[in-house]
């Protein structure tokens, strides 16, 4: 008897610890729902990964920068005087559809979907003014994705989007 208790006691305690990881999975969602604060987590990652590499704000970066179309999270200011943009973005909508997909038919169309968000997003990056000779940027952009779930499955399911970005 004892011991059934024990596999009672302990089948309880996990469906409590299911129930708080689906709450908390649930608010995560809800989160990065939001296209405002999602963007602003997106920054603070990027942020967080600048300052643990020793970087310096307004010594080696500056923050939302103004530039003639659009500004960019960050700029990055290099030795030599050069800059470098960076962008925290990662489309989200399509990718959590893809993944409460129920069909396979389902399945693609979001993937079709997510693909043409991740294209939206590098054509917005890459269409700004943030590759700028006359303001000493370099000939690219840095897309910073920050989180590491949603890069792989970019790099494993949509292999195309590299070239796509390098074209740009």
């Amino acid at each position: 008897k004892t011991q059934n208790a024990a596999i009672r006691e302990q089948l309880i305690n996990t469906a409590k610890i299911t129930e708080g990881l689906q709450v908390s999975t649930e608010g995560l969602k809800n989160l990065l729902s939001n296209n405002r604060l999602r963007g602003d987590w997106g920054e603070q990652v990027a942020e967080d990964l600048l300052m643990a590499a020793g970087f310096v704000e307004k010594v080696n970066y500056v923050k939302q920068t103004s530039s003639g179309e659009g500004r960019p999270d960050f700029t990055i200011l290099l030795p030599d005087g050069s800059k470098l943009n960076v962008d925290a973005k990662f489309p989200f909508d399509n990718l959590i559809a893809y993944q409460d997909a129920k069909t396979d038919a389902a399945r693609t169309a979001a993937l079709a979907k997510f693909r043409s968000d991740v294209k939206t997003t590098v054509k917005a990056i890459t269409s700004k003014d943030y590759i700028n000779p006359q303001e000493n940027t370099l000939d690219f952009v840095v897309m910073f994705i920050p989180n590491e779930m949603i890069f792989s499955f970019i790099y494993e399911k949509l292999p195309d989007i590299n070239d796509y970005c390098n074209e740009r």
